[in-house]
């Protein structure tokens, strides 16, 4: 097993080809890396030790270090509650709780962000 994934590996990197961008590199790098973990034998969504704990750790941290900050400078705060399903369960209080156009432009982009960041994340729900 660990020859042909060498080989492959190999074979692999002597290919040549363009990307249009970052992002289609990164896309071409996680399809590879799934295709890897199939061969040995892995699920491509769960690498060793993940868990759903490892999921809520990743999106409280990029709440916390990425959306917060943000979110504080207008006096607003998001919380992760939970996530089932690929559902991620926040609640925003503050600045932007009272007014439906600031609040619903928060939860797009930030619904959008959390997506590209952690693909296991399929949908953002908000609760009150």
């Amino acid at each position: 097993m660990g020859l042909t994934l060498a080989v492959d590996f190999v074979d692999r990197l002597r290919e040549t080809r363009t990307f249009v961008g970052v992002e289609d590199l990164v896309e071409q790098l996680k399809k590879d890396v799934d295709a890897a973990s199939q061969l040995v034998g892995e699920s491509p969504s769960e690498s060793p030790g993940q868990s759903s704990n490892d999921l809520n750790d990743r999106v409280t941290r990029f709440l916390r270090e990425e959306v917060a900050p943000v979110l504080q400078m207008d006096g607003s705060d998001v919380h992760l509650l939970e996530i089932q399903d690929g559902v991620a369960k926040v609640r925003i209080q503050g600045g932007c709780d009272g007014c439906p156009s600031s609040l619903m432009a928060v939860i797009m982009g930030l619904e959008q962000e959390l997506r590209r960041e952690i693909p296991e994340i399929e949908y953002l729900e908000i609760v009150p």
